[in-house]
């Protein structure tokens, strides 16, 4: 029973006029209940609504602790999708210095090993994001090329030469952008024309 009717119904019995018909004494002519059976009637409807407050109580406290567990729970899991978002900007930080250095460590095939290792964790992390995207904890950004740019929700990487779109548009898509919620997380980083 919906908890709005029980407590219409509750309140109903309580505020009745007449004391139930199972109390009364029902014969050929109409005689008054005595006072005792009168009182006796009024303890049990008294009783009873006792029992269904009671009942309202206990269903008030169970929906109390789920909405709190459900807080709780809500909570939890944004500081984990905030906590794996800060790992992986941090990781993306990583990755940069360890590009810049292999970079700038002169050797013309620069260290393979080091190599492997960047595009592994960079996999990694696209891997994480695209897994919060598809819990539905993420939106991913991914623009089309062509797009106007938005640097609202783009970062332009560089630009190259493109007959097919207008100077400005965006020309390729270097790596999908993630918002959660109306908060961007990651711009989608892009090629303009």
């Amino acid at each position: 029973m919906p908890f709005k009717s029980v407590i219409h119904e509750v309140d109903d019995r309580l505020f009745q006029a007449e004391p139930p018909p199972d109390s009364r004494r029902e014969t050929a002519a109409h005689v008054e209940p005595s006072p005792s059976e009168e009182l006796e009637a009024w303890r049990t409807r008294a009783e009873e609504t006792a029992r269904k407050y009671q009942e309202l109580l206990q269903m008030y406290r169970q929906t109390k602790a789920a909405l709190k567990n459900e807080a709780e729970w809500r909570q939890r899991c944004q500081k984990l999708l905030h906590n794996g978002l800060r790992n992986c900007r941090e990781l993306e930080l990583a990755v940069l210095a360890a590009q810049k250095a292999h970079d700038e460590s002169g050797q013309p095939d620069g260290d393979p090993i080091g190599a492997a290792l960047i595009a592994g964790i960079r996999q990694v992390i696209e891997i994480q994001l695209q897994q919060l995207a598809t819990e539905g904890m993420l939106r991913a950004i991914e623009p089309q090329p062509g797009e106007l740019f938005d640097d609202n929700i783009h970062e332009s990487v560089g630009t190259k030469p493109c007959p097919d779109f207008a100077q400005g548009l965006v020309a390729e898509v270097v790596r999908p952008g993630y918002a959660s919620g109306p908060k961007i997380v990651r711009k989608a980083v892009v090629i303009l024309a």
